[in-house]
């Protein structure tokens, strides 16, 4: 596995803030799709590590160059405290969005 990117479950669903049940089905069409894929680690085989798989996520990429060109084209129209103030909004926005999803969890999330 040398130089692959891979990451345990309880690591991703930790980064993310998301329950381990809300990321199986993420990780299961992400899976399907080709994106990553999961295997054991050798050195505790009750584990399952995630692997990205290099190939497809660089088309993926590759496909969203033109966009992340024109989302550093805005931010570099922005200064440290803009960046800062839209990050805090944008961060807040995240954590109104989180507290109703859990608690509606029955809906579709975004």
């Amino acid at each position: 596995m040398s130089g692959e990117t891979s990451l345990v479950p309880s690591e991703l669903s930790k980064e993310l803030n998301l329950s381990r049940p809300a990321l199986t089905p993420i990780l299961n069409e992400l899976e399907s799709k080709g994106l990553i894929r999961r295997e054991f680690d050798f050195s505790d085989r009750r584990r399952t590590k995630i692997v990205l798989q290099e190939g497809p996520v660089r088309e993926i990429k590759n496909g969203f160059g033109c966009y992340t060109d024109r989302i550093r084209l805005l931010m570099d129209a922005f200064s440290p405290e803009e960046v800062l103030s839209l990050f805090t909004l944008l961060s807040k926005a995240n954590a109104v969005l989180s507290d109703y999803n859990k608690e509606n969890p029955d809906e579709k999330s975004i």
